[in-house]
């Protein structure tokens, strides 16, 4: 599908071009259930990729039941499930071919696959006896407004003009993973594209310098940092590591990014191992998104059927 409705900036110090693409297109159909991977790239270089972005598409023909459970002590900071379904309309089912996976705030790098299906009637399942499945609850969002040219929000040291570009400079982010928890409401690591002096946020919201800056004290031992979020669209890709700067003591990075409300964190990233998002504590209390995706191996037409899903917030139960 080539992407036909363009804009170009108007009224921004960075000039550009916003393609804007509904899918899927009425003229398209998507046969079968699963994970899939939009691909965008330049019509005269296809292997050149722009950009990737993930997807589902569900049946909804068995859609998981989540019972939520915080730790019984707050100060073990997880977050503990219970699920059940009932098997899909079709003569033989297979327990053993359920596959039932979970992510927290869409944090793919640490994506869960939870315990298998047991039996637990005629046509119904379950996953996750007590504390089999528990999560480490992590700590609210960082965030940062940029709405606005005319003022400054309150995460915001300092703004100044070097043309083309404006660039912002946050106040510094601490390392304190043993601080209580305190409650701030955030998008679960999500952003908007917002201007508050125009209503064509599109193509009228500009292009700014966020610089991040993060005090650890001294340099971590064989691991690294990592910028996190919808901002760098949840990877851990070379580009958002984190810089040791000896002279300020700080790790920093910066990125241009469009105006609007962002939330971030960070990731430390061991050179062997799994990466943590615990760098700054793990809460009961702390607010997650959780998407609970439920497949079913269909051996006579070899793929995975995502039969539902199922998004539960811990804040709205």
């Amino acid at each position: 599908t080539r992407i036909y409705d363009i804009k170009t900036s108007s009224n921004t110090t960075v000039s550009y071009r916003n393609f804007r693409l509904i899918f899927p297109a009425e003229n398209m159909q998507i046969l079968l259930s699963g994970n899939y991977v939009l691909r965008i790239y330049f019509t005269d270089h296809p292997e050149q990729t722009v950009l990737t972005k993930r997807f589902f598409v569900s049946e909804n023909s068995s859609v998981p039941e989540v019972f939520y459970k915080p730790a019984d002590e707050p100060s073990a900071g997880g977050q503990s499930f219970g699920i059940s379904w009932e098997a899909p309309a079709q003569k033989n089912v297979n327990p053993d071919h359920f596959h039932l996976f979970a992510l927290q705030n869409l944090r793919w790098q640490f994506e869960k696959e939870l315990p298998e299906a047991r039996s637990s009637g005629k046509k119904s399942f379950a996953s996750c006896l007590p504390g089999e499945c528990v999560f480490e609850g992590g700590n609210e969002y960082m965030n940062f407004d940029t709405k606005s040219r005319r003022y400054q929000s309150p995460r915001i040291k300092e703004m100044e003009f070097k043309a083309p570009y404006y660039h912002i400079y946050l106040y510094d982010d601490k390392v304190d993973s043993y601080s209580p928890y305190f409650f701030t409401e955030d998008i679960n690591g999500n952003f908007l594209v917002e201007n508050n002096e125009t209503t064509e946020d599109r193509n009228e919201a500009d292009y700014m310098y966020i610089h991040f800056s993060l005090n650890a004290g001294q340099p971590f031992i064989d691991e690294d940092v990592y910028l996190y979020g919808a901002l760098t669209n949840r990877n851990l890709a070379d580009r958002y590591r984190m810089q040791y700067n000896f002279r300020s003591r700080r790790y920093e990075i910066s990125l241009l990014l469009k105006q609007g409300y962002y939330n971030y964190e960070y990731i430390l990233k061991p050179e062997k191992g799994a990466p943590s998002y615990t760098l700054n504590g793990s809460h009961s209390e702390t607010g997650n998104e959780y998407l609970f995706l439920l497949y079913y191996t269909d051996e006579t037409r070899n793929y995975d059927r995502l039969l539902g899903l199922k998004v539960y917030n811990t804040l709205l139960r």
